[in-house]
């Protein structure tokens, strides 16, 4: 029986210590560094990390939606072989080993042989989990060898007795060595209807009698909302590249990368002089499920551009490490976004003999001497239906869904809010609106000319007063001016009595079309118009329409 931590520890000076094991909904568990200071306060919805200065000055406050405390085992106490929040899982009559490896950063080593069948060797924390919300894993792990033995993420959801709730656990696996570096391997779910908490294991698990294998585990993550097959899809980090990213430079030409910290951390990747065809950028490998339908996008900036183009690529490698000589998974662009950010996207399929994916945003060059300078906002690669907005599932901190900027009617009342029901959803909300003018949100989207596009969105009406709700795209040149052709519209003029309704619309992109500006919006019919609705997702696509 897997034991809980149930005992409060005082904090001490030269001590790591972790209060608290499960906190129940509304309640916060800490983690202190080896100085006393707070590290990390994980709740129901995330996790707060801290840093300080030398002289023990706190300097930054990082949110994030992580469930998992202590989730990069960077707090270890003393001695110790598994990292602080963490518990051993070991496996009866077998050979288990635990470490903690410094280089250069903490990773948790997880080693064992003679392994007897379906049992396991790994490392388990507990975190409470909202029920009924859409929830995803992953961990960054280096497989160096595994005999009849499967590397496993796997969540298994319990009620608030201590019982398992007998529901579909959130599970990803891996079965090959991954040659000496780091694969980003994740899984997606929902909580079930009755759970309380979860129980997050990274484990060994034996395929037959005698398995094991030796995994190091460089990081893990679990939150809730729309899945991401990458890590640090937020490109976070600390020196010159978003940790869990790997540059990639051009030889024999200059070279720059930087984390801009503004608002939030952005990845600069810059260049010139580069060779034909060679490209500056990140790449990570992510693990990858055969035949299914896949999807990548991000959102850059592009500063500027010398014979050059941006592109988001996806090359897909066998379990040998060999490239599968399938059609890779691609978007480009190749206009500068006038200072504001893009969502680039593109869409296919993951080949039959597929075992990860290498994910690259670069500056590729179309000759000698070309270059250029962006900025990457975040990336996503994800199963399942195509979307060109980024975050259609409105998640955010604030009062506007991250990747979405809120659009004022003047001299209005205007309110914007995340309102946290069983998923996030974007409230809009206004009165005394002029006559034409709007409330709403937009985000900018990359679109290729002449193809059939659809937009939706699935909106609560609570109230409108001489107003009505759109969906509305319209069209943009590489200058950033208004193509003049005939926007994609879907409207609503009724409210929903307090269900969601799906609002659809569908045309054709122009064919001087570079981008698209993407609106959620109230619109007033007259003077003093105005109305309330919730937002619960977007989404943009080529193709057929799907209502």
């Amino acid at each position: 029986m897997l034991k809980k931590i149930t005992s409060f520890l005082l904090c001490i000076v030269l001590m790591i210590t972790y209060v608290g094991s499960i906190a129940t909904a509304g309640e916060t568990k800490y983690l202190y560094d080896s100085k006393g200071q707070l590290a990390e306060a994980a709740s129901s919805e995330g996790t707060i990390e801290y840093q300080y200065d030398e002289k023990g000055n706190l300097i930054r406050k990082n949110i994030t939606n992580n469930l998992l405390i202590n989730s990069n085992f960077k707090q270890v106490t003393g001695t110790n072989d598994v990292a602080e929040a963490w518990i051993k899982q070991q496996t009866p009559n077998a050979n288990n080993e635990f470490e903690i490896v410094k280089a250069p950063k903490n990773v948790q080593k997880i080693s064992g042989s003679g392994i007897k069948n379906w049992d396991y060797i790994g490392i388990l924390q507990e975190t409470v989990v909202v029920p009924n919300r859409s929830i995803n894993v992953n961990a960054r792990i280096n497989v160096e060898k595994l005999q009849n033995a499967r590397v496993y993420l796997y969540v298994d959801y319990m009620t608030a007795e201590g019982k398992y709730t007998m529901a579909q656990p959130t599970t990803a696996e891996y079965n090959y060595p991954t040659h000496g570096g780091y694969v980003t391997i994740s899984g997606s779910g929902t909580v079930p209807s009755n759970a309380a908490y979860a129980r997050v294991y990274a484990m060994i698990r034996s395929l037959g009698d005698g398995g094991g294998g030796t995994i190091y585990v460089d990081s893990m993550r679990l939150w809730y909302g729309e899945e991401n097959l990458l890590d640090n899809g937020e490109l976070d980090g600390k020196s010159d590249v978003a940790e869990a990213w790997i540059k990639q430079q051009a030889p024999n030409a200059n070279n720059e990368f930087e984390i801009v910290k503004t608002s939030k951390n952005v990845q600069k990747i810059s260049g010139s002089g580069i060779k034909n065809w060679d490209y500056i950028g990140i790449l990570q490998e992510t693990v990858v499920v055969p035949n299914r339908s896949i999807n990548v996008n991000a959102r850059i900036n592009v500063e500027k551009l010398q014979n050059a183009r941006v592109y988001l690529y996806v090359d897909y490698m066998t379990a040998e490490g060999k490239y599968t000589m399938a059609q890779p998974t691609t978007a480009e662009y190749n206009y500068p976004t006038h200072g504001g950010y893009a969502t680039i996207s593109g869409s296919g399929t993951v080949p039959s003999n597929a075992a990860y994916a290498r994910v690259y945003a670069m500056i590729r060059s179309l000759g000698d001497g070309g270059g250029g300078t962006i900025y990457v906002d975040s990336m996503r690669l994800w199963y399942g239906e195509e979307n060109l907005l980024d975050n259609g599932e409105l998640d955010g901190k604030s009062d506007v869904a991250e990747a979405w900027i809120k659009q004022q009617a003047p001299n209005a009342n205007n309110e914007f809010e995340i309102v946290k029901t069983s998923k996030n959803v974007q409230k809009i909300s206004g009165s005394g609106i002029k006559n034409w003018d709007y409330i709403g949100i937009l985000q900018e989207t990359v679109v290729v000319p002449n193809r059939s596009i659809n937009v939706n969105a699935r909106i609560n009406v609570e109230k409108l007063q001489n107003a009505r709700v759109y969906l509305y795209v319209d069209y943009m040149t590489a200058e950033g001016k208004y193509t003049m052709a005939q926007p994609t519209t879907a409207e609503y003029n009724y409210p929903t009595h307090g269900g969601y309704v799906t609002i659809s619309g569908s045309g054709t992109v122009p064919s001087n079309a570079a981008y698209a500006k993407v609106y959620a919006m109230i619109r007033s019919l007259g003077d003093g118009g105005g109305g309330t609705i919730y937002v619960d997702s977007m989404r943009l696509w080529y193709g057929e329409e799907n209502r």
